[in-house]
This record gives C-alpha cells, sequence and structure tokens, in this order.
C-alpha cells in the first residue's frame, strides 16, 4: 500500500496529523494484525483490522506502540455512546485516544489538529469536517473519525465526564465495505418472488442509501435509530 496526497505519493512520516491519525486508530482499537510467512491475518473487527493495517503499512507496529503507549484504562464501544475510547500514559500525564462516528466526536471536541498544531474548532471547520464526512460516505465509505485528548496524570478510570468538552478532532478515515456479491444474487431473488427487502445496517445514513443503490434495493426511505424512536 502506499500513501498520497493529491496524487502523489508521500512519506507518512513527513505528515505529524498524519502519524497522529494512525496512531489514535492502532491504539484506541482491540483488533490484533498476526504476520505469518506469505502476509497477514486480522483477528477482530475487520473495521479496527483496517485501521491496523493502515498504521501498520505506515511501518507502525501495534504491538511495539502498546509497549511504548500501554492501555491503562478504556470505555469500550457502545452503538448508545457510538465512539470508544482508551486511556494511556503520555510526557508525565495521560492522554485519550477516541474514535467514534464523526457527529459525536465532533460534539465532544473543542480544538483540531492541523499542520502538526492545535487550533480552536470554529463553525467553519467544523462545517468542513461534515461535508468531507459526508462526501465519503455518499461514496458508499464507512466514515470513523480519530480524536485525543490531555488529560492529569492522576487520572486513573477513564470516564465520558473526563473527555466531554475537551477532545481535539484529528481526522477522519473512510473506508470501503462493499457488498458481497452473494447479497446481490440474494436481492435479485426477493425481488424475483416478491419478498420486500429491507436493509438494517450500523453505518451511516448517507453510507446505507449508497449501499442500498449498490445493491439495487427498491426505493424507499433510510431511517436512523433516533428517527425510528421517535415512531409511534
Amino acid at each position: 500500500g502506499e500513501f498520497s496526497q493529491q496524487g502523489q505519493i508521500m512519506n507518512p512520516e513527513s505528515n505529524k496529523t498524519l502519524i497522529w491519525h494512525l496512531r489514535i486508530g492502532a491504539l484506541c482499537n482491540d483488533a490484533l494484525l498476526a504476520r505469518e510467512e506469505q502476509c497477514c491475518s486480522i483477528f477482530g473487527d475487520p473495521t479496527e483490522g483496517a485501521l491496523v493495517v493502515a498504521a501498520a503499512k505506515a511501518g507502525m507496529d501495534k504491538e511495539k506502540l502498546e509497549i511504548a503507549y500501554p492501555r491503562i484504562d478504556e470505555i469500550p464501544f457502545q452503538s448508545e455512546k457510538q465512539y470508544m475510547a482508551t486511556l494511556h500514559p503520555a510526557n508525565g500525564g495521560r492522554m485519550a485516544y477516541v474514535k467514534g462516528s464523526p457527529e459525536r466526536l465532533l460534539s465532544m471536541s473543542k480544538s483540531v489538529f492541523k499542520g502538526g498544531k492545535v487550533h480552536p474548532l470554529s463553525e467553519a471547520e467544523t462545517r468542513k469536517i461534515v461535508q468531507a464526512g459526508e462526501s465519503m460516505a455518499q461514496d458508499a465509505m464507512r466514515v470513523i473519525a480519530v480524536a485525543y485528548a490531555d488529560l492529569p496524570a492522576e487520572l486513573a478510570d477513564l470516564t465520558e465526564e473526563a473527555i466531554k468538552g475537551k477532545l481535539v478532532f484529528v481526522g477522519l478515515t473512510g473506508m470501503i465495505d462493499p457488498p458481497r456479491e452473494e447479497a446481490r444474487e440474494a436481492v435479485r431473488l426477493c425481488k424475483q418472488a416478491g419478498i420486500r427487502v429491507v436493509m438494517i445496517t450500523g453505518d451511516h445514513k448517507i453510507t446505507a442509501e449508497a449501499i442500498g443503490r449498490e445493491l439495487k434495493l427498491p426505493p424507499g426511505k433510510a431511517v436512523t435509530g433516533a428517527e425510528l424512536q421517535e415512531m409511534s
């Protein structure tokens, strides 16, 4: 794999923001990458595995990262929370690494990491991030945001209160999770048999609509979990 910026091949180590992005994705993560003779195998969630692989392509080995930045505590991923967070030692203090839905992380962020520096998160910057995420979702990509927070050295237990409103937003990861060929065939056969097909997914609404079009699902309405709860 290669890293490129605006079509030009780049060295990931030359981009401080990218290195932070990849490190957070690898450490706030429960998947493992096992190296074998020919290639590698992923153990764990495929989405998390993709983040570990991306870091490995930049020369960042998860096992070595975990030795350098051991996990002290964590907030496991829950669909209601829409994020996962891990706590690590850093520069004599503590640092939380967070990954989850862009909307959720933006709502918990006060700053953004750009050009190797921390800047206030303005409304204009927030809109720019949301638009970038929506653009990836429209291309049927699964979009995951990453962020971090500097915390006091004495903090031992990671809680939402400790990080809420303190996150530094780092970036978005977009990944393709294409429908399987057998799924397309199954939808075709259901249509042929007069069966109405409904898709349920954990993906963003825009991503779900894009995948629905790829599967040639019948025209319909995409409804989020929040909208579903408000229905009678």
